[in-house]
């Protein structure tokens, strides 16, 4: 146990020593240290989540990573446990945000479309079909349905962005 694990779980080393891993895993998660051992009895590693418990009785997300090693003949296990609790958090708040977003974009029937920059892939709402006629087939596509007078300047200006040279 190192200082760091100490304090995440608010106990001392020479407290944790003594415990099960029980007392410091939150009951909802016990499963996990079930399936981190059956795992690492048959493969080299193991990554997880699960909930952490606090000498105050507080929980908190974790990512657990460990692996198996040998050591003076025995079998020990070595682990890494990290609070993850800003990510669950940050994660939510992003999918609050998309919620309102999608709510906001059906509610006004707006003509929306999106171009995933690293597969190609094109969503589009139904009012942006309706509007252009036509389904955008990327990038070129939508370039295409431009008026003809700004068809270079789109060009251009979406190659700036795209090296980024233009804020996003």
């Amino acid at each position: 146990l190192n200082p760091a694990a100490c304090a995440l779980h608010g106990w001392t080393r020479e407290e944790m020593l003594e415990m099960d891993p029980g007392e410091f895993i939150h009951e909802s998660t016990h499963n996990v240290f079930v399936d981190m051992m059956a795992t690492l009895a048959i493969a080299p590693s193991f990554t997880g989540l699960a909930r952490g418990k606090r000498s105050d009785g507080s929980t908190f997300d974790v990512e657990v990573y460990a692996v198996p090693l040998r050591f003076r003949g025995m079998r020990l296990y070595l682990s890494s446990v990290r609070d993850v609790t800003h990510l669950r958090d940050a994660t939510r708040a992003i999918e609050r945000s998309e919620a309102r977003v999608r709510r906001a974009l059906e509610a006004s029937d707006a003509a929306y479309w999106e171009l995933n920059l690293e597969t190609g892939a094109v969503f589009e709402s139904p009012r942006c079909r309706e509007l252009f006629g036509q389904k955008i087939t990327g990038l070129d596509g939508w370039l295409s349905m431009g008026h003809p007078d700004d068809k270079k300047h789109l060009a251009s200006e979406w190659q700036h962005h795209l090296a980024r040279l233009t804020p996003v």
